[in-house]
């Protein structure tokens, strides 16, 4: 938003708003754990936790530690935090202008995501409050069509040019609270939709070649990395020593 020349308050970027696309309320924390951090040491936020939770007993601890630890309210670390980004993003060498790919004009309030470029089209995932999440395709003269209604997506798409490949939540029928991350295919070319995987913990899928990696959540809480044709059969598994893991990538012949 600061690439934008928004001048939005504090209220705004942690509550959203229906009028101005606004990132939520995660990416305003990190830039403003990462700032006090820099700023007031990388124990500040250990110190500001010990406080609250060592006084429960008084209304809004966190902010009082906020207070103690850094001479500012939440606001005041928020404008700071964010003088510091503006000036940092403003010394770049960076392009502030921008052409919309979809040119029609939208009547309600309307989400796009991942957006892939395949030939003279542009595809996304598209949210809004009136219809389920949609896979939707922007043809080169900006003009939108819903191509299929989608479940909720966890991690990134990606395409080989023919097909788009994407992870989603899908919920066993019979229990409510049990759910999978499977793994979607939709063919540009026949344009049919499916469940490639079985019905497990995948994330991040990524393609080399004719291979599709992926990360998948085991029972021991631990992770592994599949390595599966595009038809998603297997060629080879192998666990590693890590709970979480935020992206899955091809760097030349190795997956990081």
């Amino acid at each position: 938003r600061l690439a934008e020349e928004f001048n939005l308050k504090f209220d705004q970027y942690l509550n959203g708003s229906y009028k101005i696309p606004i990132p939520n309320h995660y990416c305003l924390g990190y830039h403003m754990v990462s700032y006090a951090r820099a700023k007031y040491g990388n124990d500040i936020w250990n110190k500001v936790a010990r406080y609250t939770t060592q006084r429960p007993f008084i209304l809004a601890p966190f902010s009082f530690g906020i207070k103690k630890y850094t001479n500012n309210t939440r606001e005041e670390l928020f404008k700071k935090s964010i003088s510091y980004y503006d000036s940092t993003w403003s010394n770049l060498s960076i392009n502030k202008y921008y052409n919309p790919i979809n040119k029609h004009y939208i009547n309600n309030y309307s989400d796009y995501n991942f957006p892939l470029k395949v030939g003279n089209n542009t595809y996304a995932f598209k949210t809004s409050l009136s219809k389920n999440p949609q896979l939707i395709r922007i043809n080169s003269d900006g003009k939108e069509k819903e191509l299929k209604s989608i479940g909720a997506i966890n991690s990134r798409p990606v395409t080989d040019g023919e097909n788009i490949y994407w992870t989603e939540y899908m919920y066993a029928g019979r229990w409510a609270q049990v759910k999978y991350s499977v793994i979607r295919k939709y063919s540009i070319t026949s344009k049919s939709y499916s469940v490639l995987s079985n019905h497990k913990y995948y994330s991040y899928p990524t393609l080399k070649g004719d291979s599709l990696a992926t990360l998948q959540n085991l029972p021991s809480n631990k992770l592994s990395i599949g390595l599966y044709s595009k038809n998603f059969e297997r060629i080879n598994e192998f666990p590693i020593p890590f709970e979480q893991a935020k992206d899955l990538q091809w760097t030349d012949n190795n997956l990081a």
